[in-house]
Order: C-alpha cells, then structure tokens, then sequence
C-alpha cells in the first residue's frame, strides 16, 4: 500500500512540529521543521519499503528442496534417488512425479515393513503438510529411476524435474555418490 501525505502529517511526532527557539528568525524556524520533516518523512518511506521487503523475503517460495542425491547403482539395475522438501507455504502440497533425462521413468516408492518383510511399492504422491518438511530416505519413500539410459557413476550430476499437485515444477541437480542402503 501507498504512504499518503496526510497519515504522514497525522502521525508527525509534536518535536518535528515545533518552530524551534523564540530568538530564531520566522523563516530559518520554517525551514528547520522542512528539514525535520522532510528526514521524518524519508525515514518512514524507507522502513515502509525496507519492512514491505523483508516481509516478500520471508515468504519466498512455498516449495524448497534440498540435500538430493542419487545412489550409484549396480550395473544395470535402477538408481535409487533421496532428497528433502520443505513446503513453506500455509497449505499442504502434493509431490506427484518426477522426470529425468537419465532414465526411461522415475516412479515414487514406499518401502514399508509388514509381516517380518520389508515390501516396496510405487505410489502416486508424497504429501507434504504446511510449514513441514519430508525426507525422501533409504528405507523409506524415495524416487526410483527405472531403465537408465547410461550407467551412472559417483561424481555424475543427474537433473531431476520435479512436479507438484498445485502446478509447480521444480528443476535440482542430484549428485551420483556411492553410499549404503538403510539396511546395511
């Protein structure tokens, strides 16, 4: 919103207001309440633009994700690829696929542990609820790149495209490392 001039005027403190000693000259005490005024009125613009900006800054994007990387996999057998999203927003959102040029598909998978067993099953989302955060994790749910187009080995950087319910699309790069599995 836009500062007007009269709620400046309404909430000038009285010491910008006052006209200075009895000695000084009418004109000199008009042009030091200017002056006065002028840095009240510049000091209030700029906490007005500096708080307006620090508020967008606070907020940023709903979707954040961090921390990804992709497993080296056996040769040919599919990677395995584990990152975080944090969602920021007031509002629940959907990680509903994830594309890469490096594999034919990548599917999101449920590990989960029933009758003694550990099973592993595709799922069609991961929900992440407002203001919290999911760790896609060895063991846990992660993304599965499935019919690689070339072997991938440490060092190698994957882009990953990552897409939610709401329409959002995110792009990250993935680092391929060696690493164990949650049951090693």
């Amino acid at each position: 919103s836009t500062i007007g001039t009269a709620a400046l005027v309404s909430t000038m403190p009285s010491w910008a207001t006052t006209t200075g000693s009895a000695r000084a000259s009418p004109g000199l005490c008009r042009r030091r309440r200017e002056v006065i005024w002028c840095n009240y009125a510049h000091t209030r613009f700029f906490v007005a633009l500096f708080s307006a900006g620090c508020a967008e800054q606070e907020i940023g994007d709903p979707i954040a994700v961090r921390d990804a990387w992709i497993r080296e996999p056996p040769p040919r057998s599919p990677a395995a690829g584990y990152l975080v999203i944090e969602n920021r927003g007031g509002d629940s959102v959907e990680l509903i696929a994830a594309e890469t040029q490096a594999a034919e598909r990548t599917e999101i998978h449920i590990m989960e542990h029933s009758n003694g067993r550990m099973t592993m099953r595709k799922a069609d989302s991961v929900s992440v609820p407002a203001g919290e955060e999911i760790e896609l994790e060895s063991g846990g749910t992660h993304l599965m790149l499935m019919q690689l187009r070339q072997p991938l080995k440490a060092g190698d950087e994957v882009e990953l495209q990552l897409s939610f319910a709401d329409g959002t699309q995110l792009k990250i790069m993935a680092p391929v490392r060696k690493g164990g599995y949650a049951l090693d």
